[in-house]
């Protein structure tokens, strides 16, 4: 097996190690500045109108979850090198890609509910 000269990991897909995979993805995460959270409105971060939009805040809670949208937008367009925009898709891929994610989504379900123990 290969492995990294940097962190002595084994080489995964893309040449990478996972360790050298996480860097290269903090990295990019850092420098991706297309979207803007709501939590940034009113910095000093540049704003214009082809990297931000006006998003009216609403409470504590759904601000949390509106940035998270766009952080794991952010997250998947560097990992991925792609986005929701995409087209090489087609209809029953991206349903498949749905039933994906909410399978994962139901398998923490029962993690958490196996830990709280029936707890309220």
């Amino acid at each position: 097996m290969t492995k990294c000269n940097i962190h002595r990991n084994i080489i995964i897909e893309g040449g990478w190690c996972w360790k050298c995979e996480e860097e290269r993805l903090i990295l990019n995460l850092e420098r991706l500045s297309e979207m803007t959270m709501n939590k940034d409105l009113g910095t000093s971060i540049i704003h214009t109108k082809e990297n931000s939009r006006i998003i009216t805040k609403t409470d504590s809670v759904v601000d949390s979850i509106i940035d998270q949208f766009i952080t794991r937008a952010q997250f998947g367009k560097v990992k991925y090198n792609t986005d929701l925009d995409r087209d090489d898709l087609s209809v029953p891929e991206w349903i498949e890609h749905a039933q994906q994610e909410l399978m994962d989504g139901i398998l923490y379900l029962e993690k958490l509910k196996k830990i709280l123990g029936g707890r309220k």
